[in-house]
């Protein structure tokens, strides 16, 4: 072997010397002759190119996929032999032990094994490898992917590894940050989120796609607890708002546009390709009915929560863009609609845009992005306005739910007109002095900074769209602090709520 590369390979190793430093202190330069540097890019290329002529006989028994013989797999020195009968296997077994003795090359023993997959034979053979018999795995790990010989089981077993991973990662992320800046803020922690756990809670989507309701259930489980965390709301909190507060997708949505996007990828990639070769013969194999990667995809994507998406069978890259737009606003549509439906959210129904204050006719809010509230630099403040927002609050309408009290019943326990909901508390109630005189400071401060007419607009709105437009940032993005929160006030925060107030319910501490 010559030429320039690989001269100037060797020049680089033969004059290269080292030394070993001990704190303070240096060895004297030697060198050394013995592989190459752990991490130097010459390394995989000159791998690559001692690699190029190994020989692998192709037999009648190796892998067809789309009309390509598939024979092994490499990558860098990690190496996977197919063969659909145990004589072709050992046939291919002592063809690279003898390529590997005229190379130079030892097989590492301690790590090779082989794994029957699908049905497992009714007689297990014996393989081996100069004589040394190879072990059999049920269950290894190869290039990041846990592989089982039950495929069925694939993706739970892979998925729980995922899963404990990703669950100490957000115990940490909490457990470490809290103690050393006290409460570590939402914008911090969703890119914390994005960057530490969601790579463990989409790995191998594209892959394994989630062909089951139940092989994501603890997926969902780790999601949900990591975002009521960031946004410092209990456990009774509804689920949707997790996700429209905070901008981040369903981990079962984010992982079918991973998935689909994958498929786009290998659609991309020329003829004879070996991915785009075994994402086509698996698609030949859903046409026929029969169980597929491409089955599981589209199953994946017809089973999501929103109603799902028919992805089809498309054989080029140009309708993947169409299907990831289709599954976008599948999530969307059930982030709205399950939002408008549920009795706990009435302040986040029918939304107004954050900068409302400053339109003619104001806009609807987009459904699932990073609210501009949780950006408030006091924390207090926002978890005060994000538990009021999420009714995860002190206020009657949600604390008796839970003691099985009808709705009319839940009054209020300052003037005991009206059920004592969000809104009845902010604007209603005139059975609390301070309250009022909070909501008097509310408008004489719109009067002074936006004028009469934001005045008589907020009169003659309804109690939803004068919320809306006070928690709506100004135009210098900050939000008003004109607004008084009912569970981080002092009249709501120290009133004691006992029997006598609400006859039937237990001795709650608001």
């Amino acid at each position: 072997m010559g030429g320039p590369i690989f001269d100037t390979y060797r020049a680089v190793y033969q004059y290269m010397t080292y030394c070993v430093r001990v704190e303070k202190d240096y060895s004297g330069l030697f060198s050394s002759d013995m592989g190459v540097l752990i991490g130097d890019p010459a390394s995989p290329i000159m791998w690559l190119l001692y690699f190029a002529d190994v020989d692998i006989p192709a037999t009648d028994q190796d892998i067809v996929l789309d009309g390509t013989r598939i024979s092994h797999l490499e990558q860098a020195d990690d190496i996977v032999i197919f063969a659909t009968s145990a004589a072709a296997l050992q046939e291919k077994l002592d063809a690279f032990f003898a390529w590997c003795c005229r190379n130079l090359l030892r097989i590492n023993g301690r790590k090779s094994w082989w794994m029957p997959l699908g049905a497992r034979p009714r007689e297990i053979p014996v393989l081996d490898i100069n004589g040394d018999p190879v072990p059999m795995e049920e269950q290894k790990l190869y290039v990041g992917m846990l592989l089982t010989s039950s495929l069925a089981h694939d993706q739970r077993a892979h998925v729980a590894a995922k899963v404990d991973k990703a669950h100490r990662i957000s115990c940490l992320t909490f457990g470490i940050l809290d103690r050393k800046c006290l409460e570590l803020p939402p914008r911090p922690a969703r890119k914390l989120y994005m960057g530490l756990v969601d790579p463990h809670m989409t790995h191998g989507c594209e892959v394994l796609p989630d062909s089951t309701l139940s092989g994501t259930e603890h997926l969902e489980r780790v999601q949900k607890m990591y975002l009521r965390k960031m946004l410092r709301v209990g456990p009774k909190t509804c689920v949707v708002p997790l996700y429209t507060e905070t901008g981040i997708s369903p981990i079962r949505y984010r992982r079918a546009d991973l998935a689909v996007r994958f498929l786009g990828y290998t659609l991309q990639q020329p003829q004879g390709d070996l991915v785009r070769c075994a994402v086509m013969d698996s698609r030949e194999l859903a046409q026929a009915g029969k169980r597929s990667w491409f089955g599981d995809l589209r199953k994946a994507c017809a089973r999501l929560p929103g109603g799902g998406v028919d992805i089809g069978f498309p054989d080029s890259a140009d309708a993947v863009d169409g299907l990831r737009t289709m599954l976008k606003e599948d999530e969307r549509a059930y982030l709205h609609r399950t939002t408008d439906q549920c009795r706990k959210l009435p302040l986040l129904s029918g939304r107004l845009h954050e900068k409302c204050f400053s339109q003619q006719a104001p806009r609807p809010a987009p459904t699932c992005v990073f609210r501009t509230y949780l950006k408030i630099t006091a924390p207090d403040h926002r978890k005060a306005l994000t538990r009021f927002l999420l009714s995860d609050h002190m206020l009657a309408i949600e604390r008796l739910r839970y003691e099985n009290v009808p709705r009319g019943e839940r009054r209020c326990r300052f003037c005991d007109d009206a059920v004592e909901d969000e809104l009845h508390a902010l604007f209603e109630c005139d059975g609390q002095a301070e309250l009022a005189a909070h909501r008097l400071e509310l408008m004489s401060n719109v009067l002074r900074v936006k004028g009469e007419d934001a005045v008589a607009r907020l009169q003659r709105s309804d109690l939803e769209t004068v919320f809306q437009i006070t928690v709506s940032p100004g135009t210098d993005g900050k939000l008003p602090d004109t607004i008084r929160f009912p569970d981080a006030s002092p009249p709501f925060a120290g009133k004691v709520r006992n029997r006598t107030d609400h006859p039937g319910t237990e001795f709650i501490r608001m």
